[in-house]
């Protein structure tokens, strides 16, 4: 993500937040790795891998003819963050 975010995402208007996500993201796996703390690595990833499907749905709906998909697709995910994090 991060790779894609420079190549093809930089003139978004979200570029700096999203680099700082995909950054913090990198570090902190790399961290768990060489503090041998893989299985806590792997439920973060699992717990945002889950949201983020129904997360680039409401991205890819977004400028589509139907705010009802995408408004569906965005409380889904709010729904499996609350869920994933509780």
């Amino acid at each position: 993500e991060l790779i894609f975010q420079l190549m093809y995402e930089w003139n978004r208007a979200d570029f700096y937040e999203m680099i700082l996500h995909h950054s913090a993201t990198c570090w902190l796996l790399s961290f768990s790795m060489v503090g041998n703390l893989q299985r806590h690595g792997a439920v973060v990833l699992f717990s945002h891998d889950f949201s983020d499907v129904t997360s680039y749905f409401a991205k890819l709906t977004v400028d589509g003819p139907s705010d009802a998909l995408c408004a569906a697709f965005f409380l889904t995910t709010l729904a499996g963050w609350g869920y994933m994090r509780y």
